[in-house]
């Protein structure tokens, strides 16, 4: 089994940089795709009762996109200017949301997908910027399943996780206030795809690179976040079984 972990102060990333990386967007227009979906969603709001079960669910789609939109939009924003909009909030509240889009896009999606928890947790942190890091690690594991692949399974898990001594050092500067136990959350996403070959486990978190001809925005993103926040990323696979991606952060990240 190989693994990799994103240590942030490794992950350095100028404004110019990253800019430069949302060019590689082109296609996906997020702010034009707001103005599209905003006029229709509203009509819809007003007039609910004119429109068939059809049109509803349809709508409702929509809503899902724009609220996906929104998130990702502000992400982006609080990761080029570096101002952090703290929130406290339940931690699988922002996980939801982002499966109510993920089943706009995929079919049967409750036969593929699971989320569990061990109970409430509540946390301090940036929800949008959370909601983009494992919104691009799920999008990542539906892009490494086989087209015609059959019992493709994806499991969401969420626990408190008490900090080891001996990963204070992936946090760097953020962690030099931290002490073993401290509590953190951790975020798992476990698939069973084609999994990631040691050589390139390190590389998916690099501006533009894909292992399925996509342009590989999604985890370099998630890689900016884990510069950002009081967090990382481990990420363990092997070839043709599959990955998993462990995201870990304070509990109270907006407090140290």
């Amino acid at each position: 089994m190989a693994e990799y972990i994103v240590i942030p102060d490794e992950c350095h990333l100028t404004k110019e940089e990253f800019l430069e990386t949302l060019i590689l967007r082109k296609g996906h227009d997020y702010n034009g795709a707001y103005l599209v979906l905003q006029a229709p969603i509203l009509l819809f709001a007003e007039e609910n009762g004119s429109f068939t079960e059809e049109d509803k669910k349809l709508f409702k789609n929509a809503s899902s996109a724009l609220n996906h939109i929104q998130n990702v939009n502000q992400a982006i924003e609080t990761l080029t200017t570096g101002k952090i909009n703290y929130q406290q909030f339940n931690v699988t509240d922002p996980i939801q949301d982002m499966l109510k889009f993920i089943v706009t896009k995929h079919a049967n999606l409750d036969d593929i997908i699971s989320l569990s928890c061990e109970g409430n947790i509540p946390i301090l942190i940036s929800r949008t910027v959370l909601y983009q890091q494992i919104y691009s690690f799920v999008n990542n594991v539906f892009k490494s399943f086989p087209i015609n692949a059959i019992n493709k399974t994806i499991d969401i898990s969420v626990r408190k996780y008490d900090l080891e001594q001996k990963e204070i050092q992936y946090l760097g500067q953020k962690g030099k206030n931290l002490t073993s136990g401290s509590p953190f959350v951790e975020v798992s996403v476990r698939d069973n795809g084609i999994g990631i070959e040691e050589k390139r486990l390190s590389k998916i978190f690099e501006r533009g690179h894909s292992t399925r001809g996509t342009k590989g925005i999604g985890l370099a993103l998630s890689r900016k976040s884990a510069e950002m926040l009081c967090d990382y990323i481990h990420v363990e696979s092997i070839p043709n079984q599959g990955s998993t991606f462990n995201l870990r952060f304070h509990q109270n990240g907006g407090l140290i």
